[in-house]
């Protein structure tokens, strides 16, 4: 029966002691690494153990995840810039054909409530796109929202869509290539539009349905004070 009571009193004094110590620690916030710096080339290699898609997928989802652990969801904005860029290129060499590493740029990263950390994240996805336009010229739109519509920075917004453009018929269709000239729109500059549009048109001659022929037409005509905004 004593040791019974004794073994009571102990659970008693360590289910307070318990309470005490977590009372104490409410408020303090353990250090954490919300994103570790990237490994070398070589470490990466050597981490991979010779399977370097099985590692690419990892460090994808282990980066994609960073920082969110025991309860806490990390703002995009908290991580270290020169680390996040770091991871995506690192994800760009172990797999260059895949297209996880521009998608977390452009619809992840880019999207940090730090702004002046959004403008590296648009220089990666140029490049990335400009690896392989044919299967990542979509993220350009993406770029160009980031650049245009969260920065306001309407010249960066037409450097992305002049990319977009410069890739040509063999890429992109004629709705993609006129992106700076829907920038130019918008900023009301409406002649220097038009001129891309007939540059376009000329690009583009013998590829246009009849559809896409003529609403470029009736573009050109809004564009010259002649008609309505096609729809």
């Amino acid at each position: 029966m004593r040791a019974l009571h004794g073994l009571s009193v102990a659970m008693v004094l360590l289910l307070g002691g318990q309470i005490a110590l977590g009372w104490t620690l409410r408020y303090k916030v353990p250090h954490r690494d919300l994103l570790p710096p990237p490994p070398t080339q070589r470490m990466a290699e050597v981490a991979a153990f010779g399977d370097r898609q099985f590692f690419f997928r990892r460090a994808a989802l282990d980066f994609q995840e960073a920082g969110d652990t025991g309860g806490r969801i990390v703002p995009i904005g908290n991580y270290d810039s020169n680390a996040v860029l770091g991871w995506l290129h690192l994800l760009q060499d172990l797999d260059p054909r895949s297209i996880i590493p521009v998608g977390l740029a452009a619809g992840y990263f880019g999207h940090s409530q730090d702004l002046s950390k959004v403008p590296p994240v648009i220089g990666f996805i140029r490049e990335a796109v400009n690896l392989d336009p044919v299967q990542r010229w979509q993220a350009l739109y993406e770029a160009i929202f980031l650049a245009k519509g969260r920065l306001k920075d309407s010249q960066l917004a037409l450097d992305v869509a002049s990319q977009l453009s410069s890739y040509g018929p063999d890429v992109v269709p004629q709705f993609a290539a006129l992106s700076p000239a829907f920038i130019l729109e918008q900023d009301g500059d409406k002649e220097r539009a038009h001129a891309i549009v007939e540059k376009i048109r000329a690009r583009y001659a013998g590829r246009l349905t009849p559809a896409e022929d003529e609403w470029s037409r009736a573009y050109l005509a809004y564009l010259s004070g002649q008609g309505p905004r096609p729809k």
